[in-house]
């Protein structure tokens, strides 16, 4: 990170840019004067947009980790909520009744389990 920083901020990179010109003008580096590379404004421009890029990322990130956060709490209580009210109610429910089979009336039992 700090490499790509510096390259475009401080002058005793300039060696490394591919449009410097020996002129007797703005930039001194190490008694010799040069041009400024001409690639360099449209450099930190783009080192610019990827900062705001990677912190716009960042922000992302911490609140989707904070949104899954509070939705792991949120299921957490309604969970417990429901487990409350549902041993309130019976789980197991059995029930006799007569019902006619074939003009015959027949003993009748249903069983339900709910869980």
């Amino acid at each position: 990170h700090e490499y790509f920083e510096n390259i475009g901020k401080y002058n005793q990179f300039v060696w490394g840019w591919d449009d410097l010109q020996q002129i007797s003008d703005t930039v001194t580096v190490k008694e010799n004067n040069y041009r400024s590379p001409t690639n360099r404004p449209a450099y930190l421009l783009m080192r610019e947009d990827a900062n705001r890029s990677f912190d716009r990322g960042r922000k992302a990130t911490i609140l989707i980790l904070a949104n899954h956060l509070l939705s792991a709490f949120d299921a957490a209580l309604s969970a417990q909520r429901r487990n409350r009210s549902a041993q309130h109610t019976k789980k197991l429910d059995v029930s006799v009744k007569m019902v006619q089979i074939r003009e015959t009336p027949t003993p009748w039992v249903t069983v339900a389990f709910r869980f």
